[in-house]
């Protein structure tokens, strides 16, 4: 089955209307975008499938279309851009990884590192060496162990 956001952007793709939608939005919205991904895998044996934001296929395809059509930046270079009063390059993106799920680096700082695409990791380091798991992931997890609830 097909989530809104999939059909939305497949019938811009197909239309061929993303560069056309680009066009318009720069010559109104002077602004930088800020993507966020959480995880990067495939979604087989996951307890909560609403977090994967791509697989790994798909990931490298999101990453070569942001190479040749944005900049990707750092947070460095849009602070150094704007303490010193200068022009940020236009379509400028910066890329940003939540919580710090070991397939971000599995999978997605691979393929960051062959593109030679710069991104953030923002790492949630108490669970690091623990066997702990997100709340969100535990709930979800004991929800679909129930058939009752599902």
């Amino acid at each position: 089955m097909m989530g809104k956001k999939h059909l939305l952007s497949e019938t811009i793709n197909a239309c061929r209307l993303s560069g056309f939608i680009r066009f318009l939005r720069g010559l109104l919205i002077d602004d930088i975008r800020i993507i966020a991904y959480h995880r990067i895998c495939d979604i087989d044996n996951l307890n909560d499938r609403e977090l994967v934001s791509a697989t790994s296929e798909v990931f490298e395809k999101q990453i070569l279309y942001i190479k040749k059509h944005f900049n990707a930046i750092t947070f460095e270079q849009l602070i150094e851009h704007l303490n010193n009063n200068t022009k940020i390059p236009d379509n400028s993106i910066i890329i940003t990884f939540d919580d710090g799920f070991a397939d971000n680096y599995h999978n997605a700082f691979p393929i960051l590192a062959k593109h030679k695409v710069p991104a953030t990791f923002f790492i949630s380091s108490g669970y690091i060496g623990t066997k702990k798991t997100f709340w969100f992931n535990e709930i979800s997890r004991r929800i679909k162990s129930n058939p009752g609830l599902t």
